[in-house]
């Protein structure tokens, strides 16, 4: 069973607690990523979301839906 994902805000207050304490690198690093790939996550989500976006023509669409699967796909590979 995988975790359910941390927010965006979460993520960030977790890395803001953890410069004042004493994790190590490597955990900061991992949390470094995981905010990483809520940004990307939101981006992508952003996009889908976006009603401006929605009246654009059909070759026009079809980049934004790139746009968004690729956003998608770097915050996978952040995890």
């Amino acid at each position: 069973m995988t975790q359910p994902e941390a927010t965006e805000a979460e993520l960030w207050m977790t890395l803001h607690d953890a410069m004042d304490g004493n994790l190590s690198m490597s955990r900061r690093r991992k949390l470094i990523t995981a905010y990483r790939a809520a940004v990307l996550r939101t981006a992508a989500d952003a996009l889908d979301d976006s009603e401006t976006l929605r009246d654009l023509t059909d070759d026009h669409m079809r980049d934004v839906n790139a746009t968004t699967n690729e956003l998608r796909r770097m915050a996978e590979e952040d995890q």
